[in-house]
């Protein structure tokens, strides 16, 4: 049975994939345009490692992303500019400034306080 062997990571990829295509694909998957950028290298190789492992060519991922954003009209993700206090929080946390706690129940009782 050919379940077996897919991971649920690769069965959702597979699903995406399919909702992106489209009939208008098939007739045009020769026709393609070329899509340069530049990625610091380490982001690069990380991605591609993910990607590997869900059994995705960067061109498809590229592809996907293209196609959620032409669905949605849209970048398939919130992109905002943080304020203040997002800005101040990300900077206590790359300092290593956190609220640290044993487990959920201390922490909870701990913003109780």
């Amino acid at each position: 049975m050919w379940w077996r062997w897919y991971v649920p990571e690769k069965l959702v990829i597979a699903r995406v994939a399919r909702k992106c295509y489209s009939a208008d694909m098939a007739t045009t998957a020769l026709r393609t345009d070329m899509v340069r950028a530049r990625i610091e290298p380490g982001r690069k190789q990380r991605a591609e490692a993910i990607l590997s492992r869900l059994g995705i060519q960067p061109s498809q991922a590229i592809n996907m992303l293209y196609a959620q954003i032409e669905l949605l009209k849209a970048l398939p993700f919130e992109a905002s500019i943080p304020n203040r206090t997002t800005l101040a929080a990300m900077k206590d946390a790359r300092e290593g400034r956190v609220h640290k706690a044993r487990n959920a129940a201390d922490l909870f009782q701990d913003l109780d306080h």
